[in-house]
């Protein structure tokens, strides 16, 4: 089980979201890698709940962001619905998983993965 965590201030909680989501768009990242960072450290939430928390996020902002690129951008709807797919069985194997890692574990991982996606962004990135 997880540690109980002292809440936010609503008002902050909400301008922390704003300013993430301000991010995500303007920098096309996903928001996984800013929400759950934002909502462990700044939110106070456990790790667990900023991961399950941030996949609700990540859904409405998804919505949001397709319904302002629709009309304007084609989608290559055969790799969306691959890709989809594919996430969809990882979700389901990552959901499994979780129960059986500790608070601490997930967090020391959820950091290297932003670390070597961090490196990989600035060595490969255009």
């Amino acid at each position: 089980r997880e540690a109980p965590t002292t809440p936010r201030p609503l008002g902050f909680v909400g301008l922390l979201g704003g300013a993430v989501g301000l991010l995500t768009g303007l920098i096309g990242i996903g928001g996984g890698f800013l929400y759950v960072p934002a909502l462990v450290l700044l939110a106070g939430l456990g790790m667990k709940q900023a991961v399950g928390t941030s996949l609700v996020l990540i859904v409405l902002s998804a919505a949001s962001g397709f319904a302002r690129y629709s009309g304007e951008i084609s989608f290559d709807w055969a790799a969306i619905a691959a890709f989809t797919a594919l996430a969809f069985v990882g979700v389901l194997g990552g959901t499994r998983l979780v129960a059986h890692v500790s608070q601490r574990a997930l967090r020391r991982g959820f950091a290297m993965f932003l670390l070597v996606m961090g490196a990989v962004v600035l060595l490969f990135g255009r």
